[in-house]
């Protein structure tokens, strides 16, 4: 039974640490849906591969207690992601997005339809999360390529995603 007036506070705490005898918890605001007496809430904010714990408490009048705590949540790991570039067609420079699901090797390249290297625009190791970067529509030695259609590969780890970008002067 709870009384009018009371509070649900909803708080997360890392996976891998909630392992531990005393968890660190910290409040969250979600998007809570009802269905009469069925709440469910959505977190937003958590990262792709990570492992969580959650925790309901209720505040009212005889005092503030946990109504229940879930066990670990791991949440999916992404796919390596390649993004059309935008915009598309472009003049002079476009952003090529991308994900990494882990640290890699990571090479970016822009391609002609015949297959030869234009352009470089990443070779580094690169640590997993999302990025973006531009191509001015020049080739490596600094000069403005021709219109056309070109391929931009993501070359991370073993895998490679191509995209198909159009360069309008």
């Amino acid at each position: 039974q709870f009384d009018e007036g009371a509070a649900f506070e909803l708080l997360r705490a890392d996976g891998r640490a909630a392992r531990v005898a005393a968890p660190i918890w910290e409040a969250i605001a979600p998007t809570v849906s009802r269905d009469g007496l069925s709440f469910g809430f959505v977190d937003g904010a958590v990262e792709a591969g990570a492992q969580y714990r959650y925790q309901v408490r209720i505040s009212d009048a005889s005092g503030s207690r946990t109504l229940f705590e879930t066990e670990i949540i791991s949440t999916p790991r992404l796919p390596l992601t390649l993004s059309q570039n935008v915009p598309n067609p472009f003049n002079p420079s476009t952003t090529i997005r991308y994900y990494l699901p882990e640290k890699c090797r990571v090479k970016v390249e822009i391609y002609d339809v015949a297959g030869r290297t234009i352009a470089t625009l990443a070779d580094r190791d690169q640590p997993a999360g999302h990025y973006s970067i531009a191509w001015n529509g020049r080739d490596n030695l600094g000069k403005p390529a021709a219109s056309g259609i070109y391929f931009c590969r993501l070359r991370a780890g073993k895998e490679m995603r191509s995209r198909k970008m159009v360069l309008l002067r």
